[in-house]
């Protein structure tokens, strides 16, 4: 696997700081989790309160989301409905689980 070739080079590499080997993981500058609706290519700007920012900041540390991420999936709620966006995550675990493919696996089977 690619991803794991990679892993496994860079895991012995040593920091520019200090000599302890880098940590992976944390070091991501990115999210895990990929827009739900596609690239996110389109910036949006508003101005809120003081009060507004640190109440959907204190939400967002409480989702373990940055700011842009939680305000991000905040707006694709309200736009696309509750609904559409469960559906869309839901099938992404049944794909990464492989329940897709153990569904599509038994239809294959009934329909022979």
């Amino acid at each position: 696997m690619r991803v794991k070739k990679i892993c496994s080079a860079a895991a012995g590499k040593k920091s520019r700081i200090g000599r302890k080997p880098m940590k992976l993981w944390p070091a991501f500058a990115r999210s895990e989790r990929s827009p739900l609706f596609g690239k996110r290519t389109v910036r949006m700007s508003t101005t809120v309160s003081e009060e507004t920012a640190e109440t959907l900041r204190k939400l967002a540390r409480e989702a373990s989301m940055s700011d842009g991420e939680f305000i991000a999936d905040l707006l694709a709620i309200r736009a696309h409905g509750r609904g559409q966006v469960e559906k869309i995550i839901k099938s992404r675990l049944d794909v990464v689980s492989g329940i897709a493919q153990e569904s599509r696996n038994n239809s294959d089977r009934e329909s022979a």
